[in-house]
């Protein structure tokens, strides 16, 4: 939030920044659609804002699922969306982004490097995203020898903490059932 306000403010842009956090860890699908038709919807007329910028798929696909009249006028411009809905960012004209790409083993790399961990643990659900993500994963950790994928609890906490040095392993927790 910080850099984002730093870059307007640098090009000169004056900047008053209103930060709304949709928590999808705690929120269901319908609750995070009202969260964000509440957010649209307390805007006071006269006050719309420049510009929305949504981080995330789950952020950026609530926002454009409420289908607002706003949504629809103000400049959307999300970021971080790894699994792009075609369909639903076709159906706005004033809609612009940046998607990401998940490159799971670089991620596991890294943190090796930097953190000098090897057993990296993420937390999932089973909701829709959390599935193409875990298919994600599975896709490119399939072939990979020196990766123990545990991400649907094949092995046991035991047999992941043992496994050879030159081994990274990647396991998910679930979030509310954790």
């Amino acid at each position: 939030n910080r850099l984002i306000e730093s870059e307007f403010r640098r090009q000169g842009e004056p900047v008053n920044l209103s930060i709304h956090y949709l928590d999808c860890e705690r929120c269901n699908h319908s609750e995070e659609l009202e969260f964000m038709k509440n957010v649209m919807n307390h805007i006071p007329p006269g006050k719309e804002p420049d510009l929305i910028i949504p981080v995330g798929d789950q952020a950026t696909y609530s926002l454009l699922i409420t289908h607002h009249p706003l949504v629809h006028k103000i400049p959307v411009m999300f970021l971080g969306v790894e699994f792009p809905n075609q369909n639903l960012l076709n159906s706005y004209d004033n809609l612009t982004g940046v998607t990401d790409s998940l490159i799971v083993l670089e991620n596991l790399k890294v943190v090796r490097e930097i953190l000098g961990k090897r057993h990296v643990f993420t937390m999932m659900e089973r909701r829709v995203l959390d599935k193409k993500m875990l298919d994600e994963c599975n896709k490119q950790l399939d072939t990979v020898p020196y990766v123990l994928n545990n991400m649907e609890w094949k092995e046991t906490m035991y047999n992941v903490r043992s496994t050879p040095d030159s081994m990274l392993t990647l396991t998910s927790l679930s979030i509310r059932n954790g």
